[in-house]
This record gives C-alpha cells, sequence and structure tokens, in this order.
C-alpha cells in the first residue's frame, strides 16, 4: 500500500521541476547563497562570479545589480558553462550577464605585473 503522503511529495517535486524548468524558480544549496549575501552587490555594480557553474551564485548576483548592473560570469568547463548559459537565458533578471569560458588563474586584468 502506497505511503501516506507520498501522492503529495511526488505532487510536489514534479511542480517544482517544472517552475525550475521554465525559469521561475531556482532552488540552490545554502552554501550557494552565502557568497553573493556577503558581497552585497547594489543596483548598478558590476562584479564578477569567476567559479560560476551552475549559475546560482552569478544569477543571485544579477538580481542584485538590477538593470543597470554587469555580471560576468566564467566558467572554464564548456559543458558547465552550457548550463550556466542556459539559466541565464531562462532568468528574468533585468542586469547584463556576460559568460565567458575561461579559466580564472588566467582572467583577464588578474594578472600581476
Amino acid at each position: 500500500a502506497p505511503v501516506a503522503g507520498t501522492y503529495f511529495v511526488d505532487a510536489a517535486s514534479e511542480l517544482l521541476a517544472a517552475f525550475q524548468e521554465v525559469g521561475a524558480l531556482a532552488r540552490q544549496e545554502l552554501v550557494s547563497c552565502v557568497p553573493p549575501a556577503l558581497l552585497a552587490a547594489q543596483p548598478g555594480d558590476v562584479v564578477a562570479d569567476l567559479c560560476a557553474a551552475p549559475g546560482m551564485k552569478a544569477l543571485q548576483l544579477l538580481d542584485a545589480v538590477g538593470s543597470d548592473g554587469l555580471v560576468v560570469a566564467s566558467e572554464v568547463d564548456r559543458k558547465r558553462l552550457a548550463v550556466l548559459v542556459r539559466r541565464g537565458r531562462r532568468s528574468t533578471a533585468k542586469g547584463a550577464f556576460l559568460a565567458l569560458c575561461a579559466d580564472a588563474r588566467r582572467f583577464p586584468g588578474m594578472r600581476r605585473r
């Protein structure tokens, strides 16, 4: 016999997955929420996420910087970058979003001279 509440849990999981697929909801680990919260980006800021995939921190930052801001999101792995780009396209945030496939150790302007 089915366990009481199993149908509700399954239906809720399917609903959450559907919302995430269309970009209406983004689930993330609690630990991924911490860096953007500590950075406290403000509307109009320009910020970089140099290890950006799968994109949850970058999208949280994109919401914070608003329509006048810019988030530069860099990821060295092309497959992970593709996930990041898909999430960026589904986002309803209004800021500018630049996704790059680059190694953060060699990111332009980050080298000592």
